[in-house]
């Protein structure tokens, strides 16, 4: 008994000397993900703010790392399963659009094409993306915490049964400087990811306007953004006619 009671009092002396905390201490150390979710929904303008936003229309120019063509880029979202892209360079353009599940894909209006398999979830992953941060309070139940490092938290948001989402979180401000996209079914596709900086507010929400854009590792572009609006309507709602691929 004796013994026991002088273990204990060597237990209880080195923790209190920064030893060996006992692990409740360690464990009340590390947020929740509901807490980081939180953090970063503050962060962004609090939620009363983000949820008054329905849909975003964003421009900006596009920077392709291949060839270095500058093209323009417009974005219509609304939610994470509907959004609507038009990347237009001098001479040729794309639309993709993402509609509940569905997406599409074409140089212009007219020869847009059913897309199946792994870049329709490349595009539903595209969704996501764009619906940043909003989507992490739509998908509490399906987030978890991976970890924290180098001053960055990150989530693992499931879309679906093979597509995830990684948001790397920044510890200092809350603000999600990357993401990263896989499709478990297929490694391959595993490796999109977009780095996000020069952070602003747009209506008291905040907004990234820079980002760089990676696949398998290699650097494929920088973006630009130019101008956010919420809740556009009428024209403003829907992606201007492309000139490139016309």
């Amino acid at each position: 008994m004796r013994d026991e009671t002088i273990l204990a009092l060597c237990v209880l002396t080195a923790s209190a000397a920064g030893y060996g905390p006992p692990e409740r201490l360690l464990a009340q150390s590390e947020p929740s993900a509901a807490e980081v979710i939180d953090r970063v929904l503050q962060a962004y303008g609090g939620l009363p703010a983000l949820r008054s936003v329905e849909s975003y229309r964003q421009e900006g120019m596009l920077v392709a790392s291949r060839d270095g063509a500058h093209g323009r880029v417009y974005r219509v979202s609304r939610g994470a399963a509907r959004l609507s892209v038009l990347v237009d360079y001098p001479g040729r353009s794309e639309i993709r659009l993402l509609e509940d599940g569905s997406a599409w894909r074409g140089v212009d209006i007219e020869s847009l094409a059913d897309v199946e398999g792994p870049l329709r979830g490349a595009m539903v992953l595209q969704g996501a993306r764009a619906n940043l941060p909003w989507l992490l309070d739509d998908f509490r139940d399906a987030t978890t915490l991976e970890g924290a490092t180098e001053g960055r938290t990150a989530l693992v948001v499931r879309i679906a049964d093979d597509l995830i989402l990684r948001v790397f979180v920044d510890d200092e401000t809350g603000h999600i400087v990357r993401s990263e996209s896989e499709l478990e079914s297929l490694p391959g596709m595993a490796g999109f990811a977009t780095d996000y900086s020069d952070f602003r507010l747009v209506e008291d929400i905040l907004v990234a306007f820079h980002e760089e854009t990676f696949a398998s590792g290699y650097h494929t572009a920088t973006t630009l953004i130019e101008s956010v609006e919420f809740n556009p309507v009428g024209g403003r709602a829907r992606l201007p006619m492309p000139q490139g691929g016309r």
